[in-house]
């Protein structure tokens, strides 16, 4: 007889979902029709459908989750093009050559209206001064100049796609945020007692009887498997530690 083993409690958010959405298919699959003994059974009944409900909530906050992290991810593309465009129109001003080193000075003359502490600021007056500073470099005098030193145009071309991909990000986080409610961290300790409390007890309780054995082993090697791969993760951490 197959026994069930209990989930490991440092199981990530993102390891806990994949589980869980396994679970339920498996309790799907041994369902069929509704007349097998899974699907004739109340008390899983039950708890696979606060199994599913948790589940389907830990989703959407990872997904909502995601997003900030995307926004972060999008925030320091553009610092660092930011960074990139004030280093190398500053090295131009050391240019042996007068027309390229007075291009650069020119060109400096308008990053240093905003300055490099333009990335520490907050995300909402960063991506107004980033405005500005394009609409400024795109004037037609700094545009000539820009011109006449090799690179700078380019990074000017990335920074307004940066900029782009970041207003496109902070979209997506402000929609998130607005339908925002619990935490993918905040779900994983009812998830994790569901499995480990109920479900799991439950299962070594019915697996000798008839109609359980295959529905009770899928879940078991559900776990299994999640098991080993968080026990794999600890160890290669505390391997690197």
């Amino acid at each position: 007889m197959v026994k069930v083993a209990k989930l490991i409690n440092n199981v990530r958010t993102t390891e806990l979902d994949a589980l869980s959405d396994a679970m339920e298919r498996e309790f799907t699959l041994a369902c069929g029709d509704g007349s097998t003994a899974v699907g004739r059974d109340a008390v899983l009944k039950t708890q696979f459908a606060q199994l599913a409900d948790l589940s389907a909530r830990n989703t959407t906050a990872i997904r909502q989750d995601a997003v900030v992290s995307t926004l972060d991810e999008a925030d320091s593309v553009r610092d660092s093009v930011t960074r990139d465009l004030f280093t190398l129109a500053g090295g131009y001003t050391a240019s042996p050559f007068a027309e390229v080193r007075a291009a650069a000075v020119g060109v400096c003359a308008v990053l240093e209206k905003y300055g490099r502490g333009m990335t520490a600021k907050n995300y909402a007056d960063q991506t107004a001064l980033t405005e500005s500073l394009l609409e400024d470099l795109g004037a037609e005098k700094t545009a000539a100049q820009i011109k006449s030193l090799s690179g700078v145009a380019e990074l000017v071309a990335q920074l307004r796609e940066a900029q782009d991909a970041f207003a496109a990000a902070h979209d997506g986080y402000i929609k998130a945020k607005a339908g925002k409610g619990e935490s993918a961290s905040s779900l994983k300790k009812p998830l994790v007692a569901l499995i480990n409390d109920s479900i799991v007890p439950y299962l070594n309780i019915v697996a000798a009887m008839d109609g359980y054995a295959d529905f009770v082993a899928a879940v078991a090697g559900n776990i299994k498997t999640t098991n080993d791969t968080v026990a794999r993760r600890t160890a290669a951490a505390k391997k690197e530690a």
